[in-house]
Formats: C-alpha cells, structure tokens, sequence
C-alpha cells in the first residue's frame, strides 16, 4: 500500500484564497501577499494572489490519508480525471499511490 495517494479538488477563486494562509514578500508588487502553492508547469513555485491570481478548476495533489503530509497542488486542470492523470504522471505512480518501482517487485 502507497503512503501517499492521490487526491483531486475542484477550488472556485475564493476558495484558492481562503486556502492560501502563508504569507511572503512579493517582488512584483512589493508588499506582504498571501500565496498559494501551485505547479502548472511541473515547477512548483508560489503564486502571489495580488499580481498572480490562480484560476478556479480542478487540481490534484499526492496526499497522506490520515495525515498533513502532502505534495503542492498541481492545476488547474478541467476535470478531475485530468488532474489525477497529471499529478500521477508528474509523480510517477498509478491511481492508487504505487511507483513503477513498487508494483514491479
């Protein structure tokens, strides 16, 4: 059994914000902005809600059940079955949280 699964929600704009509760300095816009950890190119990178904000759609992560660990979220994507494929292509693991690596042995 994998550790970590992945996991796909469907965010509206004001839900990305209401879930973005680290703040960081933003050198676009020079103030104190509010972030949301996002990959849409298979780099992670921390979105400022003032200069940048994330689009509302699905998005996918690996995720502990159970526990807080998780990946960063990767989106948007338009359906929930395109976002669990690309975080699991991203990962390298199969719908169920298994590596190449572990479903060989």
């Amino acid at each position: 059994m994998a550790f970590m699964v992945p996991v796909a929600e469907h965010f509206s704009k004001a839900e990305l914000v209401e879930k973005s509760p680290a703040a960081f300095h933003c050198a676009e816009c020079q103030r104190r902005c509010y972030k949301f950890n996002i990959s849409t190119s298979g780099e992670g990178h921390a979105a400022c809600l003032k200069c940048s904000p994330p689009e509302a759609g699905w998005y996918a992560r690996l995720s502990a059940p159970g526990y807080m660990d998780a990946t960063d979220w990767h989106g948007p994507y338009s359906s929930e079955a395109e976002a669990l494929k690309a975080v699991c292509e991203f990962y390298e693991v199969d719908e169920n949280g298994e590596s190449a690596d572990e479903t060989e042995e």
